[in-house]
Formats: structure tokens, C-alpha cells, sequence
């Protein structure tokens, strides 16, 4: 995994470290990307913030990466729960969102609030 600086994020505690997974691909390093269920393909980013963390659960002999993050709304907060798993046919993501605010100084959420993992 390589490291970075989130620079694109609203200052404050939006900003820290930025990882980004990389895979080999025909012997080369590549940034590793997510299909979501609409089929767009994007780059995985698990940022380390006041409002975003990231953690490696083991699922059978492969990992999967949950990550979450909070960002304001017009009315609130919404927190967006992030599960990234690796399929025959890549890297697969499904998330959820919650009007709710969460902040990296507490618990890690619950595996519960992640969406099971892509079959």
C-alpha cells in the first residue's frame, strides 16, 4: 500500500493520511480500483482522518478493507460505510450511508454497519 497526503479534502479534520492499495498486474504496480454495483469503476482511497478510518478484516484466506467516513451536510452529518472485496473479477465495493455524525476518536464501527461481503 502506498501513502499520501490527502490534498483534495476541506481543511481541518478532513485532512491526514491518504493509503492507496496497489496490486500487480502483468508484473506491474497498478492502483488498485473498485466495481461498485452501478458498474463504474473507481479508485480505492482509504483516507486516516478526524472523520475517516479504515481497517484489514480477514474473510476466509482473503482480507477485506471496511473503511468509513463523515462528511457535513446542509443538515447534518452522513456517514458513509465502505466494504471493499476481492472477486475473481477484481476488487468489489458496496456501501451504505447514515445521517448520522461518526469521528475516528471513537470505536471502529461494528462489522454489522458494513454491507456483507460481494459473492
Amino acid at each position: 500500500m502506498k501513502h499520501s497526503m490527502e490534498l483534495t479534502a476541506p481543511a481541518g479534520s478532513y485532512i491526514d493520511p491518504l493509503t492507496v492499495p496497489v496490486q500487480v498486474i502483468n508484473h506491474k504496480l497498478k492502483r488498485a480500483e473498485a466495481t461498485p454495483p452501478d458498474g463504474r469503476i473507481e479508485p480505492i482511497k482509504l483516507p486516516l482522518t478526524g472523520k475517516a478510518a479504515w481497517k484489514k478484516v480477514a474473510i476466509g484466506i482473503a482480507d477485506d478493507l471496511l473503511s468509513v467516513s463523515c462528511q457535513p451536510q446542509a443538515d447534518g452529518f452522513v456517514t458513509t460505510f465502505r466494504r471493499y472485496h476481492t472477486t475473481r473479477r477484481g476488487w468489489q465495493v458496496r456501501m451504505r450511508s447514515e445521517p448520522i455524525l461518526w469521528e475516528s476518536d471513537g470505536e471502529f464501527p461494528k462489522g454489522g454497519r458494513f454491507l456483507s461481503a460481494v459473492q
